[in-house]
């Protein structure tokens, strides 16, 4: 055989305890091979035997070796079922013969003593029987999902290996049901095989756990919900790759939920989580712009590894997109200052500047240019200086923009501009804009009040 296949038919007979670590049968895997019938279905029959339900196990493995007989409506046949009904969906008499020979042959290789093999619809047998299939197809468990759209709605077997199987339409399987696959064939839908299921027979995840607990495996988990934004930390039991269970995990620790925030943070950068009040690109600009200036000041990098660790930072004992915004970014990074550097930076690099007629202007910073203001031209009659920062040592650059919008001039000389450049600017404006003021003298002018453009 390929190698990969013998090594997954070695791995499937160790998981049924027919071989040891050394590669050698154990004395269960030479009672397996005395019985017949394929390694599955030996550990099947002998499992049942175990817990004294042999007839009937030897039954089911029957009915699984004669294979899923045709159904008129097309669902799933269930050897489970009909191992203890004893009526399976109408089995012609010469499948029923087969059945009944194939039943005795494997009775005499188990040693069962004769009796009447009519089998007892009870719950202790179905516990039985559903234990000896989880034992013999440990790796053939799945989950019914819903798959497809509106148009094309199907029902799916989520396998534990990770692949899919599709059930028939008419199958009675709810999503959510355990299943533990007992006959599939593999079919071509518009060019792409897919695994259609022909038998199978439902479990329930007590049987499971029953059957497998020592290949369950428990594992805490702390995943991003993209839906509702936060970390979620769950504990789940799975069986191979198939959940057997999931709920919430109260002792996760909040340093693995700020790391799962932090990593669904980062693409966003630190800027998206500002407060809508807030104006973190304008934050970077200045610490970057006074840190060039004042490096004793030691603030904190904001190049884009400055703010990944600055996120990092932020990120701590939460959890939730919501809580990093309602802390917002500058005033969490700011605290993080000491009383002084902040101090100066609102000293040297303040983010606003008031305008002699009130008006408000938000101040621009980038590290390699002074830094600006935009405002319409008549906002600065009666400015004989514009304004500066850093201690009054550096002018801020002045945008004088027309009615449009537009920069007419763009300055840190507002005395030069008026001496020599004003009067030309003012008559192109007075033809433009002739109902607007253009004073001859406006260093003696006031300015308009905030809002009013004339």
């Amino acid at each position: 055989p390929p190698p990969k296949a013998l090594e997954a038919a070695a791995g499937l007979l160790r998981r049924l305890g027919a071989m040891g670590s050394d590669g050698r049968l154990s004395p269960l895997g030479h009672e397996m091979a005395r019985q017949g019938v394929q390694a599955r279905l030996a550990r099947v029959a002998l499992r049942a035997r175990e817990v004294g339900h042999g007839h009937a196990g030897a039954r089911l493995v029957a009915l699984i070796e004669e294979g899923a007989p045709r159904s008129s409506d097309g669902d799933l046949f269930d050897p489970l079922g009909a191992a203890l009904t004893r009526a399976p969906r109408a089995l012609d008499p010469g499948r029923e013969a087969r059945v009944l020979a194939s039943c005795r042959q494997l009775s005499r290789a188990l040693r069962l003593a004769k009796q009447d093999a009519q089998a007892v619809d009870d719950e202790s047998e179905r516990e039985a029987l559903a234990d000896a299939l989880i034992t013999g197809f440990p790796d053939q468990l799945g989950r019914v999902v819903a798959a497809g759209g509106a148009r094309s709605w199907h029902l799916e077997l989520l396998l534990a290996t990770g692949r899919r199987a599709r059930l028939p339409e008419a199958s009675a399987a709810q999503p959510g049901d355990l299943l533990v696959v007992l006959d599939a064939e593999e079919r071509r839908r518009e060019g792409r095989p897919e695994v259609h299921l022909r038998a199978a027979s439902p479990v329930t995840q007590d049987q499971v756990l029953a059957s497998q607990l020592e290949e369950v495996v428990e594992r805490a988990l702390v995943r991003w919900d993209s839906r509702r934004e936060q970390a979620q930390a769950t504990r789940e039991l799975s069986l191979d790759g198939l959940v057997l269970e999931t709920g919430p995990w109260p002792q996760a620790s909040p340093e693995a939920l700020a790391a799962c925030l932090f990593e669904a943070a980062r693409p966003h950068g630190l800027a998206a989580f500002g407060a809508p009040s807030e104006d973190p690109p304008g934050l970077f600009a200045r610490l970057a712009w006074l840190a060039v200036r004042r490096p004793d000041l030691e603030l904190p990098a904001v190049d884009v590894a400055g703010q990944e660790a600055l996120l990092r930072a932020l990120c701590a004992n939460k959890r939730s997109f919501a809580e990093l915004q309602a802390e917002g970014v500058e005033g969490a990074i700011l605290a993080t200052l000491p009383p002084r550097t902040a101090r100066e930076l609102e000293r040297l690099a303040p983010a606003w500047l008031r305008l002699d007629g009130g008006r408000r202007l938000r101040i621009g910073y980038a590290p390699d240019k002074p830094p600006w203001v935009a405002s319409r031209l008549q906002d600065f009659f009666g400015m004989k200086e514009g304004p500066r920062v850093l201690g009054g040592s550096e002018p801020v650059a002045l945008h004088l923009l027309a009615p449009n919008k537009r920069a007419v001039q763009i300055t840190t000389d507002l005395a030069g501009f008026w001496a020599k450049t004003y009067p030309t600017v003012a008559r192109e404006l007075r033809r433009r804009y002739p109902r607007h003021k253009w004073p001859d003298d406006p260093l003696n002018t006031s300015p308009p009040a905030p809002g009013k453009i004339r």
